[in-house]
């Protein structure tokens, strides 16, 4: 059964021998060497020639399941061609899809300074929006310059009293310096004061004008 069995394989091999690789021209020739070996293991079995008394029906049976062999072996060569092309498309897409990563890396890294200035001026932007809703808004920057507020009023109150403190010190400063300045006598005391030594003999009299 097995030298029949390999025998079958081998002929339905053969009949489409420029369909076979390389591979399967290998398998072949394992094939056929392995025929001769069990064809000589045949031999040395005594009465070996009983065991093909239905030759006929066997090689009939085995060509039908060869038939079959032979159809999945094709069948599977086509999906593998398939495949195989598949794959190839798969790799070109792959090899694109990585040429273009590697370009946009490159923009992204060009476009980084710009990109960092961009979140800058957006935080500063909501640091902005922020200070309007707390503090900004609360003025009022449409009143006309006519209008008294108590803003207005209390710079004119500061402003006043400030000028009066300073009229003040202005004052008080040219008496001192005309005080001190005045060399005119007055009275008797300052004439003592001014000139020890010397004798006074009169007081001139105040006069009335009238």
């Amino acid at each position: 059964n097995k030298v029949k069995q390999l025998t079958q394989d081998i002929h339905s091999l053969e009949l489409h021998r420029e369909t076979l690789g390389p591979s399967d021209n290998k398998i072949l020739e394992e094939l056929k060497q392995d025929l001769v070996l069990k064809k000589n293991d045949l031999r040395l079995i005594r009465g070996s020639h009983h065991s093909v008394a239905h030759e006929d029906n066997f090689i009939e049976e085995k060509d039908k399941a060869s038939n079959f062999t032979l159809f999945d072996y094709t069948v599977a060569k086509k999906e593998m061609k398939k495949m195989q092309q598949k794959i190839e498309v798969v790799a070109a897409e792959k090899k694109q899809l990585i040429a273009k990563k590697l370009e946009l890396d490159q923009k992204l890294e060009q476009m980084k300074p710009t990109i960092d200035y961009l979140k800058l001026l957006q935080s500063k932007l909501v640091q902005i929006e922020l200070l309007e809703s707390t503090i900004v808004s609360d003025f009022v920057f449409d009143q006309l310059s006519s209008v008294d507020t108590p803003f207005k009023r209390a710079a004119k109150e500061k402003i006043g009293f400030f000028s009066l403190l300073l009229s003040l010190f202005v004052m008080f400063g040219v008496l001192v310096t005309r005080y001190f300045l005045d060399s005119r006598i007055f009275d008797e005391r300052e004439v003592r004061r001014n000139f020890e030594g010397i004798e006074i003999i009169g007081q001139v009299p105040e006069f009335d004008s009238k």
